[in-house]
């Protein structure tokens, strides 16, 4: 039995093989007026443990890549990053909103803006996709697509992705990931501040609430790739090496806010959980 008053539930998740694995965790609340939460179940589901979760609960299966996957194991190359994510539940309901996730990387990365121009935060939050990379191109490190669904209407939007450098200051690096809801919506900005964290990096994500909490995030992918001139040479936005354990990254908490108010659902859902990046030492 859940206690009174504590909504908020932290599931551990686990990874393997490049794949963070499907988390489902349904979180039955009470109705109005009732006094005590009903018990939580969860359900994990996975590749190598298909199983039958049944409906509402929560998914998530998030996957990375670099490349080229073959790198150094202890010098650092230019790299690029590709990164997708679907978010949903079991029965296809309408999922809580994505609003903020932190990341741990172990060794084998870092990002360099040294000499690459940046944009301002203030600037995307009033253009549209067109402006945002017309105004800021000079300053632009990816590019993605993104798939936002409406409680309201059940509707399902494509917003393309723009990531632009946000510059580095006082041991902070900031991404913003620009889009746009269609007609739906106006721009949308999410901000990653990124960090030196021992000897990998520390990423903290917000995701903006869209059209009052109405939206959600359903899936994304996005690349990270730049490179640019500065000293007379050719710089990279990332680099990466191959570790001898691999390159591996942990979520320590992905916190999903139920926004669009679903019956039987929990006000914040947190989850945490770990990621392996697939990469290989290179052939000499």
């Amino acid at each position: 039995m859940a206690k009174r008053g504590n909504p908020v539930r932290t599931i551990p998740l686990t990874a393997f093989a490049g794949i963070l694995i499907f988390l489902v965790a349904p979180f039955a609340l009470p109705a109005v007026g009732q006094g005590v939460q009903k018990s939580v179940d969860t359900c994990i589901r996975s590749d190598l443990h298909p199983g039958d979760c049944g409906p509402g609960r929560l998914e998530v299966d998030f996957k990375a890549r670099m490349a080229p996957r073959r790198l150094p194991s202890r010098e650092f190359a230019p790299v690029a990053v590709i990164a997708s994510g679907v978010i949903g539940t079991e029965a296809g309901e309408h999922p809580s909103a994505l609003r903020r996730v932190t990341l741990s990387i172990g060794r084998g990365a870092r990002v360099d803006t040294s000499g690459l121009a940046t944009c301002k935060r203030r600037w995307l939050e009033r253009l549209a996709v067109a402006e945002a990379r017309n105004a800021c191109r000079r300053a632009i490190v990816g590019h993605g697509m993104a798939r936002i669904g409406f409680a309201s209407s059940g509707a399902v939007v494509r917003a393309p992705l723009t990531l632009f450098n946000g510059g580095t200051s006082a041991g902070m690096t900031r991404l913003y990931v620009h889009g746009a809801a269609g007609a739906l919506g106006g721009p949308l900005v999410a901000v990653a501040q990124v960090r030196r964290h021992g000897k990998g990096l520390e990423a903290t994500w917000t995701l903006p609430r869209i059209l009052d909490g109405d939206g959600s995030l359903l899936g994304f992918r996005f690349e990270i790739k730049r490179t640019f001139a500065r000293s007379g040479g050719l710089r990279s936005y990332l680099y990466g090496s191959c570790p001898d354990e691999g390159l591996r990254a942990r979520f320590s908490k992905l916190t999903f806010v139920n926004e669009a108010h679903a019956p039987g659902v929990a006000p914040r859902t947190m989850l945490r959980g770990g990621l392996a990046v697939p990469c290989g030492p290179k052939r000499r």
